[in-house]
């Protein structure tokens, strides 16, 4: 199962949406932390996943990356 953002709508079975999560909140560091961590754990798995087309495996790299880059930025906040 992928989240909705990439499910497939009328018109449109293999869409790639723009994937950029939102910044913590202050309120939020911890939760979006730990969060962050089980996001790029899913994405590593999506991209490694076989049985999921070659597309959705790079914007699984693509996500994860962005992630990554989103955790590092935010790691000291």
């Amino acid at each position: 199962m992928l989240p909705m953002l990439w499910a497939p709508v009328p018109g449109n079975s293999n869409p790639r949406p723009d994937f950029t999560p939102s910044p913590p909140l202050p309120a939020e560091r911890i939760l979006w932390r730990e969060a962050a961590t089980w996001a790029e754990e899913f994405w590593q798995r999506v991209a490694r996943d076989e049985q999921v087309s070659d597309e959705m495996r790079q914007c699984a790299r693509e996500a994860g990356a962005f992630v990554t880059r989103m955790r590092a930025h935010f790691a000291g906040a």
